[in-house]
């Protein structure tokens, strides 16, 4: 995760051992996740944008209580 280059939540790049994707579901899902996880993001946050090679992805966040789930 890297700071955004716009007003998004973070630009994210994912690499496997053959290189960069341009995009990646579950890397997406698992890193909103965790940011919403762990505090990172604002609690009132219900979706966040991120800058990956594709354009902006915005991911769905979900709270109940003190889980949090995300969605694509």
């Amino acid at each position: 995760m890297l700071p955004p280059r716009s007003r998004h939540a973070a630009r994210v790049r994912i690499f496997t051992p053959g290189g960069e994707l341009p995009f990646a579901g579950h890397p997406t899902i698992g890193t909103a996740f965790v940011l919403a996880s762990t505090g990172a993001l604002p609690r009132e946050a219900t979706e966040i944008v991120f800058e990956e090679g594709v354009g902006p992805v915005p991911v769905a966040v979900f709270r109940d209580g003190d889980r949090s789930r995300t969605a694509g």
